[in-house]
């Protein structure tokens, strides 16, 4: 058994190389892979993307019941060329990169996941109750926040405060318990008495309602609740309703606001996370304007040697 695995980790590893890091021994695809890196991985191919998703999410805006079939078609046509374009952006850097250091960096994974859905959502366009996968598609929107670092920090900041936010919701979902199931035994019983047949859609009376008039509590909306359980338990509602929003909202909710402050004044705001594609944006923006400069200082000599020679040729004549 040990000289089985013995002779089946070279064997991996080769396979390995030549699958996922694509050390191919051909320098043709070697130069090959280089072309396609240099061409790819370009600060105007970045910049050629970001604008596609920008189009792509103005197009998927576009989109409404009761189009014209002109309008259908258009959007259906520009779905068409930018999933053909994002496919091709990732097939090319999976060229360029190898699968094993494509798929490390995260922002590519999630790409690869988009791209994926929207062929699948091409492939599957004639069967109903499958277009909820184009909706997927907005996802690729958040792909800007590598263009752009404010966003991508904010990202950054909410990703690691998911932990505690994650425990702060679980204290809030018992509180919205807690507060349920004690306007279900102090007001249930009376809704039943009041109301009878004619009961409003806000009640205490089981528990699903109970849980959702206080979800709205949290939310600010308390007090058509408050006025429609004071006609049937009086004056005992209103301290019930206050502690609920004073605890739910003014206390529990703000706490969310208060870890997500705290993390932006950390350090994690200091700490810029440097990636192979940061900046590409900056920089593609910074060769245009070094190249329209460069423009009109050509068209500002060409104009003064122009000038210069009319200038000449006139004194000339002057002189003759």
């Amino acid at each position: 058994m040990d000289t089985i695995n013995t002779c089946d980790r070279p064997t991996m590893k080769f396979l390995w190389n030549i699958c996922c890091e694509w050390n191919f021994p051909s320098h043709l695809f070697q130069k090959f892979q280089a072309g396609v890196a240099f061409f790819i991985l370009d600060a105007f191919v970045d910049l050629f993307i970001t604008i596609c998703i920008i189009l792509n999410t103005f197009f998927m805006a576009l989109d409404q019941p009761g189009q014209s079939d002109k309008m259908t078609r258009i959007l259906t046509t520009g779905n068409y060329v930018f999933t053909g374009i994002f496919t091709t952006e990732a097939i090319l850097k999976i060229i360029a990169k190898a699968p094993a250091k494509y798929f490390k960096n995260g922002w590519n994974v999630f790409d690869a996941i988009i791209v994926t859905l929207s062929l699948v959502e091409l492939g599957l366009a004639n069967i109903k109750g499958l277009s909820v996968l184009r909706s997927f598609r907005l996802l690729r929107v958040f792909k800007l926040a590598k263009s752009w670092p404010t966003l991508n920090r904010l990202m950054s900041i909410i990703g690691k405060t998911i932990g505690a936010l994650g425990n702060l919701t679980l204290v809030l979902v018992i509180i919205i318990f807690i507060f349920a199931v004690m306007g279900m035994q102090l007001f249930g019983p009376k809704y039943a008495i009041k109301f009878e047949k004619d009961m409003p859609r806000w009640n205490f009376f089981d528990f699903f309602h109970a849980f959702m008039i206080v979800f709205r509590v949290l939310c600010g909306e308390w007090i058509e609740s408050m006025w429609t359980c004071l006609q049937c338990a009086g004056w005992p509602c209103i301290p019930f309703f206050l502690f609920t929003f004073v605890i739910g909202n003014l206390v529990v909710l703000n706490l969310f606001l208060a870890l997500l402050l705290a993390s932006f004044g950390s350090n994690v705001l200091s700490e810029r996370e440097k990636e192979e594609d940061d900046n590409k944006i900056g920089e593609a923006i910074d060769r245009i304007q070094r190249c329209i400069r460069f423009i009109f200082r050509l068209i500002f000599r060409l104009c003064y040697k122009r000038k210069r020679k009319i200038i000449e040729s006139t004194t000339n004549e002057t002189i003759y």
